[in-house]
């Protein structure tokens, strides 16, 4: 997985190919394929791993308020996003959404912290929804826009944190 964010940090995703990544490993071709079957798979593989490692970051989110646990965890995932800015952009940008246990385990986690905080199922998965939207708009879009460290005489991590605190504060 190294070695294939490594090709696109320089190059970027199109130059990604199974058999670029397995001469970077030294394996013949046919290796990779039969572990990967595609490029499709490579890039499965590099998300998966992607998301177990964003999982991590939030495991000591757990044992707070559920108001600072979500303020915790939007924090991690900014953190995340920044540190591995192409993984993240693969994660969440280009692959579609598709089912996996450990992904679907940490939005159970994250959907029981809105529910103890509003206890309506509706409004739980609105409000869900909202967080998403609201975590996802900020990242991508500064991401997508290079913007610059400071934004509006803020710093762009702070004026994150005024937002997600803004939208715990109105639950």
């Amino acid at each position: 997985m190294a070695v294939t964010l490594e090709i696109v940090s320089q190059e970027g995703w199109s130059a990604v190919t199974v058999r670029r990544v397995a001469e970077a490993v030294e394996y013949a071709p046919p290796v990779v394929y039969e572990y990967f079957g595609s490029k499709a798979g490579l890039m499965r593989g590099v998300v998966v791993e992607g998301h177990r490692k964003l999982q991590g970051s939030y495991s000591q989110a757990f044992a707070e308020e559920p108001k600072e646990v979500l303020r915790m965890i939007s924090q991690a995932h900014w953190n995340f996003a920044f540190l591995n800015r192409h993984l993240y952009q693969l994660m969440f940008e280009i692959c579609k959404p598709f089912p996996d246990e450990n992904i679907n385990a940490i939005g159970g986690r994250i959907e029981a912290l809105f529910r103890k905080l509003v206890g309506d199922e509706m409004r739980t998965q609105e409000l869900m929804f909202n967080w998403i939207c609201l975590l996802q708009g900020y990242i991508l879009n500064l991401m997508r826009n290079d913007v610059p460290p400071q934004l509006f005489g803020i710093a762009a991590n702070q004026l994150f944190d005024r937002a997600i605190g803004r939208f715990l504060a109105s639950i």
